[in-house]
């Protein structure tokens, strides 16, 4: 499985939701032959490849405003088997479907930016 994992490193995200993200992630990506892991606020930051079992940097680089379709834009350029997105989904855009498996992870009550994919929330964060 080639999963890309976009996560939210937007001045909204808090330092706890921050690091809830990467636990998670650090899980996820034990399944899988290749993670690609999408940092982005507005703009895409950072772009990591990672194999099964490779150690993730946490280091947080960005937080500005939020908009999620730049950084599905570099998922869609890996072509991978799924997308997964982590966010507060507080942003100022509507991301296309990219007609490829998608997961919406949130921290937050609010609802996803898009209306395709799948939903699931970190809660206790």
């Amino acid at each position: 499985l080639t999963l890309a994992v976009c996560f939210d490193s937007s001045g909204s995200v808090s330092d706890a939701e921050y690091t809830a993200f990467f636990n998670e992630i650090e899980i996820v990506s034990k399944q899988c032959t290749k993670t690609i892991l999408i940092e982005a606020d507005c703009e895409v930051h950072d772009v990591v490849t990672i194999k099964k079992n490779s150690k993730i940097n946490r280091k947080r680089g960005s937080g500005g405003g939020t908009a999620y379709q730049p950084a599905i834009t570099e998922a869609i350029k890996h072509k991978p088997d799924a997308i997964i997105y982590f966010g507060d989904f507080d942003c100022a855009d509507t991301p296309s479907n990219p007609n490829i498996p998608f997961l919406w992870v949130g921290v937050r009550d609010q609802e996803p930016p898009a209306k395709f994919g799948s939903v699931v929330r970190i809660k206790n964060v």
